[in-house]
Parts: structure tokens; sequence; C-alpha cells
């Protein structure tokens, strides 16, 4: 995740609990556990719903990857293959085989490891392409899985908030309470809106 991310998100809550201390109100006015449970537990429930198991497991998979991930540098990338090409170069396809084995990046310690074992350069381009084509699979269902949460987030919000002014409304016979469990039912509209942004 890209630092950018992190301080936007920080600021905008900064900003929400800022502007309910100049209006005189709790920070926990809108930290109530039965919308927050609502909202992002049918939250997620609607995207398992919507794919199967198997993405499921993968999506889960994907989240330390989405939140901590990194891109690589191109340059420094194109920097390491200049540096192995003059290794194959004189020292022969062979002498790659150490290096694909330190190499973290999967996909790149495969291509080293082909080459190293011999695979000719077009059974190797469609090796990668192949690969290439698979992880695209895999990308495209993970983010299926978190535009479907972005996307039914603040409809939940407004069914929690339908259920809670149902409740409120079947309480008129106790009008001091009123305020307070109105005031929690909107709160679930609000966080409906978290996972879109």
């Amino acid at each position: 995740m890209d630092p950018a991310t992190i301080i936007g998100i920080i600021i905008a809550f900064a900003a929400m609990f800022a502007m309910l201390m100049l209006e005189g109100a709790s920070p926990f006015s809108i930290l109530l556990p039965s919308p927050m449970i609502f909202v992002f537990g049918a939250t997620i429930a609607v995207a398992v719903a919507s794919g199967t198991m198997k993405d499921l497991g993968m999506c889960a998979r994907g989240i330390p990857k989405a939140l901590l991930g990194r891109k690589p540098s191109v340059a420094s990338r194109i920097d390491a293959l200049v540096e192995l090409a003059g290794v194959a170069r004189s020292e022969g396809f062979l002498a790659l085989e150490p290096y694909a084995q330190e190499e973290e990046d999967r996909f790149f310690s495969a291509g080293l490891q082909s080459l190293a074992d011999g695979v000719d350069g077009e059974a190797l381009r469609q090796q990668l392409e192949d690969d290439i084509d698979t992880k695209a699979a895999e990308d495209k269902v993970l983010a299926k899985f978190y535009t479907t949460m972005g996307a039914y987030a603040p409809t939940i919000g407004v069914i929690g908030t339908v259920v809670a002014l149902t409740q409120a409304l079947e309480n008129l016979s106790e009008p001091e309470q009123l305020g307070s469990m109105i005031a929690a039912a909107f709160v679930a509209t609000l966080w409906g809106w978290c996972p879109r942004t």
C-alpha cells in the first residue's frame, strides 16, 4: 500500500473526529459496536456469497500483500537483468541457478531457473506469458472481491439504518431514548460508506 493511502485515511478520520469534538460530541458516538459489526460483517458476507470458497482463500491470502506490498523498482530490475545477462554470457546459463534460488520474486526466480535448466527461448517466453496470464486472472478475482465489498457497503449501511430506525419507532413510548436510538441508526449509514472510499 502506498503511504499516501495511509496518510489520506488518517487525515480523513482525524477530520471527522475533529468535527465531532468541535460540535461538542464525543468521538465515541460513532464508534458503536452494533452498526459496525452489522455493516462490516454483512459486507464481507456479501463478498463471500458472490464468489467461491477458493476465491475466499485467495482473497484472505492477498490481504497482507494488498496492505504491505510494494511495487518493485523497474530501474533496479533492469539493472539486475543487465547484470545477469553479463553473467550468462561469460559463464553460461547454468551460472544463473544460484541467482534463481536467492531471488524472492517467484516470477523472476522461475524464469532464471528455466534458463539455467536449458529451456529454449520460445518455450520460456510461453511459460512466462502463461504465468502472467495466471497471475492476472488471480488479481482479477481479488479485485472483484474487494470491489464487491465497496459496491454493496453503502446499501448495507442504509439497511442497517432502516433496521435500527424500525426498532426506534417500536419504542415511541419511551421518548427519552429516541434521540440516541436514531443517532445510532444513522451511524450505520456512515460506516457503510467507509469501505466504499
